[in-house]
């Protein structure tokens, strides 16, 4: 639920959400029910703190990445075909910086994964 709130420029790019979460029986088939009829004590909730951080000047990125990045919900052929006109547009290096910097990206998301997995 949304509340009224003093703004802050300065808070703009800041965001908090309250995550709740439920044990679920494993015989259960109404996951609404479970919502519904859960005690307070049920409930775990954690606070998730987000920081947008906007490139500076010097980390402006390109055209393409920005288009890239917009149309990540097209589908899986018209994603490979704007790849390929994304990595026609690039020299040697940039292709390389893309790539080591996908392959980082990866690797730390796999690792967020490993670091959030239920005990």
């Amino acid at each position: 639920m949304l509340q009224p709130f003093d703004y802050d420029p300065n808070e703009k790019s800041k965001h908090k959400f309250m995550v709740q979460s439920i044990f679920a029986p494993s015989d259960i088939t109404d996951m609404e029910a479970v919502w519904k009829d859960a005690k307070p004590d049920d409930l775990m909730d954690s606070k998730l703190r987000c920081l947008f951080e906007l490139p500076t000047e010097n980390e402006k990125p390109h055209e393409g990445e920005v288009n890239k990045a917009v149309s990540s919900n097209v589908t899986k052929t018209e994603s490979t075909t704007m790849f390929k006109s994304f990595s026609s547009n690039l020299d040697d290096s940039e292709y390389k910086k893309v790539l080591d910097d996908n392959k980082r990206l990866q690797a730390e998301v796999q690792r967020l994964r490993e670091e959030n997995k239920p005990f």
